[in-house]
């Protein structure tokens, strides 16, 4: 028989069959696995019940079921089971002969059958081929979860490397104008201050304030952006110097003291 299932303390199968002497086999037949802890069995008398089961239970690993049952027969139950996300590994019971029910089983997805009377070193067999069988489906379906959960992760990351490459660039194009505003309007106010114009010179620290704050936004984007691997680019400082030189340029003009 197959040992617990990694991670799983138990192989949970139900078995659907509306013939009360066959759980008393079944509970007969396996009970060193049951006693040890390898296997667990949940009875239900026919698909409707079996439904309930799986709904309530599911930590299911696989179904063993008669094809002949009241209510809802076993063809009935394995189309309903084949319909969910993920199928539950079916093994189907039917009366030796009964080849076309059988037939009909196997093309709806029943993984494997059985025969009555019961052979039980078969069934044994059969229940360790359908739980390892279980257990692979889970596995793969697992793997395929975390590849779609890598695949996803990657998607956000690139999403977010966009995001950073672009408030890099943002920030890249502010710094130098900045700059500017920044050291034009410390030194017009210093050369208001020195020429006694406090009402202007009030207003060239307000504009550097301003810049100041504009700077702290700028440093902020810089700081979202430092998941990408910094970047070495020239700076002209030619254009800087001019800029700073016509700002103070126009700081004199509006202040009356220029030349």
């Amino acid at each position: 028989m197959p040992r617990p299932l990694e991670g799983r303390a138990v192989s949970t199968i139900l078995v659907v069959d509306d013939e009360p002497d066959f759980e008393a086999l079944i509970l007969q037949r396996f009970r060193r696995q049951i006693r040890g802890g390898g296997l667990a069995f949940l009875f239900a008398r026919d698909g409707v019940e079996a439904l309930d089961a799986v709904e309530r239970h599911p930590e299911i690993d696989m179904a063993l079921a008669d094809i002949n049952m009241p209510r809802m027969d076993g063809l009935t139950l394995l189309g309903r089971l084949q319909e969910a996300s993920d199928p539950l590994a079916t093994v189907v019971v039917s009366a030796y002969g009964d080849m076309g029910n059988i037939r009909a089983a196997m093309n709806r997805g029943a993984f494997d059958f059985l025969t009555k009377p019961i052979d039980f070193a078969d069934l044994e067999a059969t229940v360790a081929k359908t739980l390892r069988h279980a257990a692979t489906l889970r596995e793969a379906r697992a793997a395929a979860a975390e590849v779609q959960r890598q695949r996803e992760a990657l998607l956000r990351a690139e999403k977010m490397a966009g995001f950073g490459s672009l408030l890099a660039g943002v920030a890249h194009e502010l710094n130098n104008p900045l700059s500017i505003v920044l050291a034009g309007a410390l030194m017009l106010q210093e050369d208001l201050e020195a020429a006694a114009l406090p009402a202007l010179a009030g207003r060239a620290e307000r504009v550097r304030a301003a810049a100041e704050r504009c700077a702290r936004i700028v440093r902020s984007f810089l700081a979202m952006a430092r998941q990408q691997e910094p970047q070495r680019r020239p700076l002209a400082v030619g254009p800087l110097v001019d800029g700073v030189l016509e700002l103070l340029a126009s700081g004199r003009r509006s202040a009356g003291t220029g030349g």
